[in-house]
């Protein structure tokens, strides 16, 4: 079975989940069978050996020269590669990848495998811009084969935009375990009962907003937060607070103590595709409290691997921090650990999406 990988743009979660599904296939199905096509300044972001199959794009932003050269590379590879299987990841690919593949003569059509990564009509935004995502999904949508949702929420809004049921499927990112081991030196301040953390960036997506809120309501008890990331949209730096320590961004391989000693991973965002934090902490046993929003109550259950919360209600935030048990957070971050090795792992995802391809091609859609 011969695969091509295509990204618009492969940083962040995009980059690590092909990363993942690219060094399962080319075990699985040989190296020589697996290609991708990404921008030249994120191909290292892959975290792969240079394949024979590996490609790239020279991508200056989101701008029509860099797309019309993605469409260019995507129908010259699919011509020179023949593959069998063309799985496009995110909004962008999805676009350029499907029209691409309409132009081809029907006989060299390969099966397209879409996986949004969250459809952008989730996001945030205009009325009328959200629309317009929602229209051009659901008109495209027939020119995949199958559609990977990362969330059953992304699923259902799917369903509620007009795609048909039957081509949308679920499968849970996956995260290699990465948790720390060895002896690490506690990073937080004595003396302090409950220690919070925060990683993201400092956005009104990420709701960094509310729990500066709920910070201010807990000022004076024994509860501290270190917030690790910075502002990226725009460029307003959250206020200083005394019971708030802002590390600046870290890098990844040193976050390990922060995981370990943490009482508590705080996830306030007002929108997630799907998070990849929350997977984190779990690899470490840290309880996480969560909004309500998106997908999130399928990572975070209440009483099980963490807590719940109305998305923006800063009340209940403060309140169950407030109220929370250290101890009783512990529980709960072990049974996030068991969680994370049931569902949310790279073996997983990957084995659920080679399932996805094999399927298509023993009912002959490949």
């Amino acid at each position: 079975m011969r695969i091509l990988h295509i990204a618009e743009t492969s940083k962040g979660g995009v980059g690590t989940v092909m990363g993942e599904l690219i060094r399962d296939q080319c075990q699985r199905y040989g190296r020589d069978q697996v290609s991708y096509l990404v921008p030249s300044e994120h191909a290292e972001d892959l975290g792969l050996d240079k394949l024979p199959g590996a490609y790239i794009f020279r991508r200056t932003g989101r701008n029509v020269r860099s797309l019309l050269l993605l469409w260019r590379e995507t129908l010259s590879l699919i011509r020179m590669l023949r593959p069998e299987i063309v799985h496009l990841h995110s909004t962008f690919a999805g676009l350029i990848g499907r029209l691409a593949v309409l132009t081809l003569p029907r006989d060299r059509r390969p099966a397209i495998i879409y996986c949004p990564h969250a459809f952008a009509f989730l996001q945030h935004g205009s009325r009328s811009k959200l629309t317009a995502y929602r229209l051009a999904e659901r008109m495209l949508s027939p020119m995949a084969a199958k559609i990977i949702c990362v969330s059953e929420f992304e699923r259902q809004e799917g369903v509620q935009a007009g795609i048909d049921a039957d081509r949308l499927c679920v499968i849970y990112n996956g995260v290699r375990n990465e948790a720390g081991s060895g002896e690490q030196l506690d990073p937080y301040l004595p003396g302090v009962t409950k220690n919070l953390l925060f990683v993201g960036r400092f956005d009104q997506q990420k709701g960094f907003d509310v729990l500066l809120r709920a910070m201010g309501e807990l000022y004076g008890a024994p509860v501290r937060l270190t917030a690790i990331g910075a502002a990226v949209v725009g460029s307003t730096q959250p206020p200083n607070l005394p019971n708030v320590t802002y590390t600046g961004w870290i890098a990844s391989r040193k976050l390990a103590p922060y995981f370990m000693f943490a009482d508590a991973l705080i996830i306030p965002s007002r929108w997630e595709g799907f998070a990849m934090v929350p997977l984190e902490a779990m690899q470490y046993g840290l309880c996480v409290i969560a909004s309500d929003a998106c997908s999130l109550p399928e990572q975070v259950i209440s009483g099980v691997n963490g807590e719940l919360f109305p998305s923006g209600d800063w009340r209940a935030l403060a309140g169950t921090i407030q109220n929370g048990d250290p101890g009783a957070w512990r529980k709960l971050g072990a049974q996030g650990r068991h969680m994370y090795q049931e569902k949310f792992t790279p073996e997983v995802m990957s084995a659920q999406t080679a399932a996805v391809y094999e399927q298509l091609c023993r009912g002959g859609t490949c």
